[in-house]
């Protein structure tokens, strides 16, 4: 078996190698080739990335940075369990209203990531005793 530490054994004792050295090779005409060039799976492991992220990439993005106390104690949560995870919800849903609550400019997560600021419901009409 074959690890990237080890070249094959083709490398150190080709003829071909040591007579190319000094020019310059093309990867079909390279010893080297299909090594550390194919993965050990035999199947693709990383897939074109995009080249811009979504702007649901970036929202999320912006979120689990907000939420990096909650992720860093997650981390730590070794039984998973409805209440643990109904424990983390409840913190999530309440870290988010109180950076809501204290936003310099209120509906800037929104308009930072390019979405529509929901506009706000009119209060609730007071009914005073008689």
């Amino acid at each position: 078996m074959k690890t990237a530490s080890e070249p094959p054994a083709a490398v150190a004792t080709s003829t071909r190698a040591q007579s190319n050295r000094g020019r310059s090779m093309s990867l079909a005409t390279s010893p080297l080739r299909g090594w550390m060039l194919t993965p050990s799976d035999g199947g693709p492991t990383l897939f074109d990335m995009a080249k811009r992220p979504s702007r649901i990439d970036l929202l999320e993005l912006d979120i689990d940075l907000r939420l990096a106390d909650l992720w860093r104690e997650a981390a730590d949560v070794q039984d998973w369990n409805l209440d643990v995870v109904a424990a983390f919800m409840r913190a999530a849903y309440g870290k988010g209203y109180c950076d809501a609550l204290t936003e310099e400019a209120p509906g800037s997560l929104c308009e930072d990531h390019g979405y529509r600021v929901p506009p706000r419901r009119a209060p609730a009409p007071v009914e005073r005793a008689a």
